[in-house]
């Protein structure tokens, strides 16, 4: 999570104009939350609290400011008008589209200054990440 976080500050200080007129100052959360929103399509708060290992209520005031912000809007679900989901509004999503392709392209210029067997060990490194027990019950 906290390499997360540096990611993050090391590449937001890089976002075009348009990203940073449509998003503004966004939080790591809100980030992460608007991505969740962006692969996955409107969720519900339980899906998304689930999806980001967060509670309900925090998900809940999460949203509540992405939606006073208009990063986000609450649309009802066509077949159960009990379940409220959360999506992202029009011009947060383009936004999110071009702060991808700009945080994808950072990446790929911040792995360029590491040699072959440096990227063999990241690689190597990442995938035993990847099967360690915490990943594998995110996962589950």
């Amino acid at each position: 999570m906290q390499l997360q976080k540096e990611l993050l500050r090391c590449l937001r200080g890089d976002l075009p104009p348009t990203v940073r007129e449509t998003l503004g100052n966004i939080t790591f959360h809100q980030a992460d939350a608007l991505r969740l929103l962006h692969q996955r399509g409107a969720l519900t708060m339980t899906e998304l609290a689930e999806a980001m290992s967060a509670s309900l209520s925090s998900m809940t005031q999460l949203a509540d400011r992405m939606v006073h912000l208009g990063l986000a809007v609450r649309l009802s679900d066509p077949d159960d008008r009990r379940i409220v989901r959360l999506d992202l509004s029009d011009s947060a999503r383009s936004g999110v589209e071009e702060l991808t392709t700009v945080q994808q392209q950072a990446l790929l210029e911040a792995f360029e200054v590491l040699t072959d067997h440096e990227l063999s060990t990241l690689m190597t490194l990442l995938q035993t990440l990847a099967q360690s027990p915490a990943v594998l019950r995110q996962a589950s």
